[in-house]
């Protein structure tokens, strides 16, 4: 296992996850980390985002979107929900956040405007 040191929030995609923890399910990849990290957020495409905080594991469901292009899903989602969190905003707000940063970027081929 990876040796995660001092690391407050981890947010890998599914595939990172499962790779990481070599399980077969998110839900399993979130139960291996055992208190490694504070908190895990994992980007699954569609279907939202899964987190670990607390010990306690939630799904936040995505944002319907047709789909365009998925480069920089993943780096609008992490955007999205920093931006969000660092404001103040409350852990699940800053999920949604994140969650409608993604759907934004996959609606338009590159990067979305401002």
């Amino acid at each position: 296992m990876i040796d995660f040191g001092s690391l407050d929030i981890f947010m890998p995609n599914a595939d990172e996850l499962l790779a990481i923890t070599g399980t077969a399910t998110i839900e399993a990849g979130l139960q291996a980390f055992h208190g490694e990290v504070d908190t895990v957020i994992v980007k699954a495409g569609a279907e939202g985002a899964y987190t670990r905080c607390a010990g306690t594991i939630s799904h936040h469901p995505g944002v319907a979107t047709n789909v365009m292009d998925t480069t920089t899903a993943g780096d609008c989602f992490n955007a999205g929900f920093l931006g969000a969190w660092c404001s103040g905003a409350p852990f699940d707000d800053a999920i949604a956040a994140g969650n409608a940063g993604g759907a934004r970027a996959v609606a338009c081929v590159g990067l979305p405007e401002k």
